[in-house]
């Protein structure tokens, strides 16, 4: 039976991954990043046709992220070594976590049961771990980076926000 998907306000679960991170192996767990908000998206394998352009364009948005004391990971079901090639060649500044087995993507519902990967699917999350967004779309497109940052601006912000709600610059 597959687990229903994570929704608002729900618990993300505690894990621990091995992952790819500067050029090296690192391990990344859910106690390393409780106590700031974080940015977690799941994507189904590297070297794929629309996956690049959805972890080139979180990249983008990383030293945003880290301004903002945001964590940021990407998750699929790949291995260490395939990330560590895959992160250098696309210059990925932020770290990709392996999922291998997708206990993790099973167990917040964004696991495919039939290919056993991992469906395109961002949680942000607050410094309790709660989720505070969540969204899926379809293995034929890609997430809008531009969205998720809106939506994170919103949240942030703590007042009602209209749709096409932006971030005021200063």
């Amino acid at each position: 039976m597959q687990n229903r998907m994570l929704s608002i306000h729900d618990q993300f679960p505690d894990f621990e991954l091995l992952g790819a991170y500067n050029g090296q192996e690192i391990t990344i767990s859910s106690t390393s990043l409780k106590g700031l908000w974080s940015v977690i998206f799941f994507y189904p394998e590297d070297y794929s046709f629309i996956c690049p352009t959805e972890v080139t364009g979180f990249d983008d948005y990383q030293e945003y992220f880290q301004s903002k004391d945001t964590h940021l990971l990407g998750i699929s079901i790949d291995d260490v070594s395939t990330h560590l090639e895959w992160s250098k060649e696309l210059g990925i500044d932020y770290p990709l976590g392996s999922d291998p087995d997708g206990n993790l993507a099973k167990k917040v519902g964004v696991l495919d049961p039939v290919d056993n990967r991992a469906h395109r699917a961002t949680f942000v999350l607050d410094p309790a771990f709660r989720v505070q967004f969540a969204m899926v779309t379809s293995r034929n497109v890609g997430r809008s980076v531009e969205e998720t940052v809106r939506v994170y601006h919103a949240i942030q912000s703590g007042k009602k926000c209209p749709a096409e709600y932006r971030e005021k610059k200063e």
